[in-house]
């Protein structure tokens, strides 16, 4: 899964230092989050069958990797705003946003294993980090109003 979050890794590592500068980084942004949006299309609908051929060993997980696709939108847009709030030395929110993550995290874990087995951790491991996305959306929207 990190593997496919190659793209935004170093995209956050561009606009870092665009934001901290002012500097407008929207664009390459948007890019992003559309380039990782085929990717996640590609991990939904491609990995599934061309991983048993490949990677044969690896055949038993491929029921997991649609659903580990569907955080990638998430986790995308997660680090490109950590790159906002970090260029505006607005570090906190990045890390409420951080245990938040970790305790939906482990409390989703515990009872999705539960009901689901594996694929309750997969879906445990969607809902953690999408809703950190969710929390630092708010926090962006609040900063962007009030600066308005």
């Amino acid at each position: 899964m990190e593997l496919m979050l190659i793209i935004p890794a170093v995209v956050f590592k561009y606009t870092l230092h665009e934001d901290s500068v002012g500097e407008s980084t929207g664009k390459i942004k948007i890019l992003t989050i559309v380039v990782m949006f085929f990717v996640m299309l590609l991990g939904i609908f491609v990995a599934p069958l061309v991983i048993p051929i490949v990677l044969p060993d690896y055949a038993s997980a491929v029921d997991l990797i649609p659903i580990l696709s569907l955080v990638l939108i998430p986790r995308t847009i997660s680090i490109l705003l950590a790159s906002s709030f970090l260029g505006q030395e607005n570090s906190k929110y990045v890390v409420i946003g951080n245990v938040i993550t970790f305790s939906v995290l482990v409390i989703s874990i515990f009872s999705l294993a539960e009901l689901f087995g594996i694929n309750g951790v997969a879906f445990a491991y969607v809902i953690g980090f999408s809703s950190n996305t969710v929390y630092l959306l708010i926090k962006y929207f609040q900063i962007r109003n009030k600066n308005h």
